[in-house]
């Protein structure tokens, strides 16, 4: 209904695109909040490898898949490489600050106290 209403009829058959696309976002999203302490902390080098690993990923899975599942099988492979992406960054980043897997997923309670100390000193 959402694509319908923000793009029209015309786009309703990317439905399922838009649904397989859709499964790369969480794996995009530790990509997303982990790139910039990279390349911040200039480690620009496993920044690009990171990156070139995972395009190759989407090459080699695109070549597996499209015949198979045509469009569907492109899309699928870009969730792959979405994932090869950001569980590689997220994976260094674990590694790099010695902390659990998990602990940057949770939130807890500090850091709710802390988003609404920022606030309120923006206001």
């Amino acid at each position: 209904q959402v694509l319908l209403i923000y793009s029209g009829e015309e786009y309703l058959e990317a439905i399922d695109v838009t649904r397989i696309i859709l499964l790369g976002v969480p794996a995009m999203s530790l990509f997303k909040v982990t790139n910039p302490l990279y390349l911040a902390n200039g480690r620009q080098r496993l920044y690009c490898w990171i990156l070139v690993v995972s395009v190759f990923a989407n090459i080699i899975m695109n070549l597996i898949s499209i015949p198979f599942f045509g469009i569907n099988g492109a899309a699928m492979a870009s969730v792959v490489s979405f994932s090869v992406c950001g569980i590689a960054f997220y994976g260094f980043y674990v590694k790099e600050y010695k902390i659990k897997w998990y602990e940057p997923l949770v939130f807890k309670p500090r850091d709710f106290q802390q988003i609404v100390q920022i606030l309120s000193k923006n206001k």
